[in-house]
């Protein structure tokens, strides 16, 4: 995947306001703190010492998790009373942890666990490893478009994450739009700089009236 001259123009054309936006804006340290959170709680050593106490306060912290009204419900009837907790402890060692591609990995979470939707399972990843995961979710599936950036399939921005090979075309895609940031003066930046980089475009531009860059 590669991106035209014009989509890196502009990209670049963001980044200063971009830059501006940070200086007054604690985006990019919630988003650190939200990392560090399931990074510690679902490090490899930690996963076997959930309790159901510490399984709520997972989910509920998901922000995938805020389209749910009552998270408690949720979490009772669509998690832990279909699949129990230990089978979702061995699940997401299997997703975080397994010797599998991340395509098979995701695959076999969704197939052997219920209830995590594909937003929830794309934060887990990013969150816990921002080096190597995107985040998918409104964001991308809003600004991409917006910017004219075309390098993945029509379906993605319609339609849910359907299977761990999409996934990994959506890694693969957003990739190479981080790897531009570094050539705009960012040091080393991850998905995490990436995904606060569509929040300020996401939360700068007024999507509801149907806006096309030219």
């Amino acid at each position: 995947m590669e991106l035209t001259q014009q989509q890196k123009e502009k990209i670049k054309s963001y980044i200063k306001g971009y830059n501006n936006w940070l200086e007054k804006e604690d985006n990019v340290k919630e988003h650190r703190n939200h990392s560090e959170f399931f990074r510690n709680r679902l490090s490899e050593n930690n996963i076997d010492n959930i309790r159901e106490e510490n399984f709520r306060e997972l989910y509920k912290n998901l922000w995938a998790s805020n389209m749910w009204g009552n998270k408690d419900w949720y979490i009772d009837n669509k998690l832990l009373e279909p699949n129990g907790l230990a089978k979702i402890k061995e699940g997401l060692k299997k997703l975080l942890y397994g010797e599998e591609e991340i395509s098979t990995r995701f695959d076999n979470f969704r197939r052997d666990i219920k209830g995590f939707g594909p937003s929830a399972i794309s934060e887990i990843l990013h969150f816990v490893f921002p080096s190597k995961y995107c985040l998918w979710n409104d964001k991308p599936k809003t600004v991409l478009p917006f910017l004219r950036i075309d390098i993945l399939p029509e379906k993605l921005f319609k339609y849910n994450l359907q299977t761990g090979a999409e996934y990994q075309q959506c890694i693969n895609a957003l990739k190479v739009i981080k790897d531009e940031l570094s050539n705009n003066g960012f040091e080393n930046p991850n998905f995490i700089d990436l995904d606060c980089f569509f929040w300020y475009i996401f939360n700068t531009i007024d999507f509801s009236e149907g806006v096309i860059e030219e």
